[in-house]
């Protein structure tokens, strides 16, 4: 076993702090979004600055960035539609006004926990009687 193979086993059990782990918070998110939007929608190609795609990746990201990171959510929306499109700097204003006219209406909010646990009890349920 290489010393490098071994330096990566022990990394994972450092805790990061500070701006490392908010850095590697924003990246893994972005990664995991990105790679989930362009899996699971087809032709996601078609969507290029469609505002109902960019408010869902804003509810995405309130969803899974907590409140106490610190991290730019509006700038991690922008880079993840950045990566999956390759968006221009015309295209990333208009990206962030969209952003803007959502949060201005109140649209972008994270789903409220009752909602989660409904949720969940509900596909335990279907587990456990149709299972």
């Amino acid at each position: 076993m290489s010393k490098l193979s071994i330096a990566t086993q022990f990394l994972r059990f450092i805790p990061l702090k500070n701006s490392l782990k908010k850095h590697v918070l924003f990246f893994q998110t972005l990664e995991k979004v990105a790679e989930k939007l362009t899996a699971d929608i087809p032709e996601i190609q078609q969507l290029r600055l469609n505002p109902d795609l960019t408010l869902l990746v804003c509810v995405v990201v309130e969803e899974i960035v907590p409140t106490k990171s610190e991290i730019d959510k509006k700038l991690l929306v922008v880079q993840i539609l950045d990566k999956i499109f390759t968006l221009t700097e015309d295209e990333k204003a208009v990206v962030e006004s969209q952003i803007q006219h959502s949060y201005d209406e109140g649209a972008i909010r994270a789903v409220a926990k009752w909602k989660h646990t409904l949720y969940k009890i509900g596909k335990y349920a279907i587990r456990f009687f149709f299972a």
